[in-house]
């Protein structure tokens, strides 16, 4: 598998001196987590069928693993990749829905009529897929997806097949200390077209993992079904299970709409399910970013990025604009609040992380390394105008190009060490952030006594850790409690960034709040509270302690922080300068890359 011994320690050697990880400040028994982890927890192999039929025939489990450890592998399309920085860990999170026909057509069986199908299949698909009919894939995929579904049958024995090699693969690969193999899958419930995917993650090894097939939402769509899944699986393993939302973008207002499946209002019950299972949103990836939009942020000049808002997963029906504030996590974050004033529990008390959604095996969310989503987008010329999607095929009411697709993103995770347990327990209790593909280091802390001299102090994370609670934790009021003592006391947040030494440099440190006002009314207003504006190349190191100029004691509210970087090449300009291509119409020729951390919130 190779030795990743040393890679580890090279990249923080580059990036120690900018994030000043001092030992000096490290508690004796490493009471806090002092390690910046990087991954990706959504990653497709050839053992999903999408991803097979579009043709990454070549890149299963055990390269996808190779491949994020930093090694070379050939991918689909016969080119050499290989990531200029290897992560440190991976979840393979193939779908549950069709691993059966997958291995069929992966593993046809000799002289048998289901073997003849899926050797008929395959050869049609590469014949009708290749070069010339690339750029109306979407509709080709439909086709095949139907003829292997009919074709093959689904069953509990070749499902288990393909779930057997995917924990064996990620078993094989786990190398605690160094990297960290989870195993995963995605469950990929679209009613009426509409995107309620989740991925799960599993802190365990196959022995535990093997005990359960995967909960795929040909059994059920709906979010609870699949939190039952979750529940039985801790219960009869004793193994450890999350699950993580899909950005909403393309759910067209349901992946947070304030009503469940059944559309029934929410009760304390399901607000506490659903905080349970679901403690993280996949707020970037490939389809787009999810963040915000400029209809619900009008005053926020940085809302308007890498937008996918205009149907839903399937191009079947068009958006509306009410769809959007049940899509984007900073107007979910605010219903989170109502809805904590209602019901007693906060329904949406997550933190935020990137991921790529690759379906080409490979974990690139660079602009300059990018592989796309699927294998038949790998770098060549002209690959940014294929077609994903053409108005009026299979009833999509919309058209959309290669060229949309965004490279993003990643995981940064703050913990103890590189173990599957110790990153589960970060996911879990959100001290973890996302990035648009950028590795850059984020830290935020909440305290009520933080000042300027802290966030310069070499032991500032003991400060911190001390004097405070880190992203994806509550700040309890205590504002209220002596109005003699406590005058113009409010939250001060210690924030601070450096750049990834492979970018361009950082440009401002940004936070965001959002609060109840006494109305009980929803607002949010962003704070610039550090800038480059006079470092032209933009700032290696980006730090600020700040307080909170409009805080009420009484006004529940969260806080998150956005790092942005200088603008830099869009992949679409990098593809247009590598092959003297054109470049693409609807694409910014520059991107404004970001950090986005999980939030805190406050509670009187």
């Amino acid at each position: 598998m190779g030795s990743r011994a040393g890679r580890g320690g090279i990249f923080l050697a580059l990036t120690g001196w900018l994030l000043a990880l001092s030992s000096v400040s490290q508690a004796a028994d490493g009471a806090y987590p002092d390690r910046l982890l990087w991954g990706d927890t959504h990653v497709h192999t050839f053992y999903s069928l999408d991803a097979l039929l579009y043709n990454n025939d070549s890149i299963g489990p055990d390269k996808a693993y190779r491949f994020a450890r930093g090694e070379t592998v050939v991918s689909s399309s016969g080119q050499p990749a290989q990531l200029t920085r290897p992560l440190d860990f991976l979840v393979v999170s193939d779908h549950a829905e069709y691993l059966g026909v997958t291995w069929q057509l992966l593993n046809p069986e000799p002289d048998s009529p289901a073997g003849d199908a899926a050797r008929n299949i395959m050869a049609a698909l590469r014949s009708t897929f290749g070069a010339a009919a690339r750029s109306t894939h979407s509709r080709h995929f439909f086709e095949f997806s139907s003829k292997a579904r009919q074709a093959l049958a689904e069953s509990p024995e070749t499902a288990m097949a393909s779930w057997r090699e995917i924990a064996r693969a990620a078993d094989a690969f786990n190398e605690p200390g160094e990297f960290s193999a989870f195993i995963g899958f995605e469950w990929t419930s679209n009613p009426a077209g509409d995107n309620l995917h989740r991925v799960v993650v599993l802190a365990d090894g196959a022995e535990r993992a093997l005990r359960q097939l995967p909960m795929s939402a040909l059994h059920s769509e709906d979010p609870q079904a699949l939190w039952d899944w979750l529940a039985r699986y801790e219960r009869e393993t004793g193994g450890t299970a999350l699950a993580i939302p899909h950005n909403g973008n393309l759910s067209n207002g349901r992946m947070f709409a304030l009503e469940n499946f059944r559309g029934e209002r929410f009760t304390a019950d399901y607000a506490a399910r659903r905080a349970r299972w679901e403690p993280l949103y996949e707020v970037t990836q490939m389809k787009g970013d999810a963040e915000t939009h400029p209809i619900l942020s009008p005053t926020d000049e940085y809302a308007s990025f890498e937008r996918w808002d205009d149907s839903n997963v399937f191009f079947t029906a068009a958006k509306q604009p009410s769809m959007l504030p049940f899509e984007y996590a900073r107007s979910t974050l605010k219903h989170g609040l109502l809805l904590q004033q209602e019901l007693g529990v906060n329904p949406f008390r997550f933190g935020l992380i990137g991921s790529t959604d690759t379906h080409t095996g490979l974990a690139t969310a660079s602009e300059k390394d990018f592989f796309n989503k699927i294998s038949l987008d790998e770098p060549a010329p002209g690959r940014a105008s294929h077609r994903m999607s053409e108005k009026g095929a299979y009833g999509a009411v919309v058209s959309r190009r290669s060229a949309t697709i965004s490279a993003s993103g990643y995981t940064g995770v703050w913990s103890r060490e590189n173990t599957r347990e110790a990153i589960m327990a970060a996911l879990k209790r959100r001290e973890v952030y996302a990035t648009t593909g950028p590795r850059i280091g984020v830290r935020l802390f909440a305290g009520w006594d933080f000042t300027a001299a802290d966030v310069r102090a070499i032991d500032r994370e003991a400060i911190a850790y001390a004097g405070g609670v880190p992203m994806g934790g509550t700040l309890r009021g205590s504002a209220a409690a002596d109005p003699d003592t406590e005058t113009g006391r409010a939250p001060t947040l210690m924030f601070y960034a450096s750049r990834d030494p492979d970018e361009v440099g950082l440009d401002r440190l940004q936070i965001v709040k959002g609060w109840l006002d006494a109305d009980g009314v929803p607002q949010e207003k962003i704070y610039d509270v550090a800038s480059a504006a006079e470092q032209g190349a933009g700032a290696n190191t980006l730090a600020a302690v700040w307080r909170d100029p409009d805080f009420s004691p009484a006004e529940v509210a969260f806080y998150y922080g956005r790092v942005l970087q200088r603008p830099s090449p869009r992949w679409t300009t990098r593809d247009a300068k590598r092959y003297g291509t054109a470049l693409p119409d609807g694409v910014p020729g520059a991107i404004q890359e970001r950090a986005y951390t999980s939030p805190i919130w406050y509670q009187p």
